[in-house]
């Protein structure tokens, strides 16, 4: 081959050498929002049978306050429970060029306390959860989300508070993040809350976590989506 097909060759394969991936951080927005959320939608109600706690419908929702849960919470009498409460996330993902490879995922939270008073092995996890509204948490929502994780299944005896906490979407769920659009997930508890099978009963007694949402007053502790994607 001469020089000059050598250059040639080069010069082609540099002109449709793709760029680097690329990794960004994106925040709901706070407050009452007209494009995306964060919150949670809950079930509330003493004495409740736990088809009647995991399956009815919600009782209350919150999208204005400045931390959020996964949660189960016994009642104190045998064998009945309290609440249940579901996070809801949705982001914006127009800050990925359209026609870009998402290649990873991960959701990130701040967490402020964690509990497990329940015994058994609590694990949390990424869902889906309901829309539309993009925009709103409903107490509608609480029903609505999904039962197989999307993400890994941390145990929630590992989950350390005042550190940063990380779910990473699986690579069969990456689909569900479209460059361009809108993406709504969830964080509930996935050995009793999603598998639907009630946790060992003690009076009065939870599982939860909960962390900082995007309304914290603590800007540098907001939870973000992180992702990274091959541009076009």
């Amino acid at each position: 081959m001469s020089v000059g097909a050598r250059v040639l060759k080069y010069q082609i394969h540099r002109a449709y050498a793709r760029p680097a991936p690329v990794t960004i951080k994106i925040y709901s927005d706070p407050g009452a929002s007209l494009d995306t959320v964060d919150g949670y939608a809950e079930r509330t109600g003493d004495l409740q049978t736990w088809d009647q706690i995991h399956d009815g419908a919600g009782t209350g929702r919150d999208f204005l306050g400045i931390n959020s849960w996964a949660l189960i919470i016994a009642s104190m009498t045998e064998p009945r429970w309290r609440q249940i409460i579901r996070h809801k996330c949705t982001f914006d993902l127009v800050n990925v060029p359209v026609g870009s490879d998402i290649q990873i995922v991960t959701y990130n939270v701040w967490v402020l306390t964690s509990n497990n008073t329940l015994g058994g092995s609590p694990t949390i996890a990424l869902f889906t959860s309901p829309v539309p509204p993009y925009n709103n948490v409903l107490t509608t929502d609480y029903p609505g989300f999904g039962s197989t994780p999307i993400s890994d299944v941390v145990n929630l005896a590992l989950i350390p508070t005042n550190v940063w906490q990380k779910w990473t979407v699986t690579d069969a769920n990456l689909g569900l993040f479209v460059p361009g659009q809108k993406v709504a997930i969830g964080i509930r508890e996935a050995a009793y809350d999603a598998a639907d099978g009630a946790p060992p009963w003690v009076a009065g007694a939870s599982i939860f976590i909960s962390f900082a949402t995007v309304d914290h007053p603590t800007v540098s502790i907001r939870p973000y989506l992180e992702v990274t994607y091959q541009p076009p």
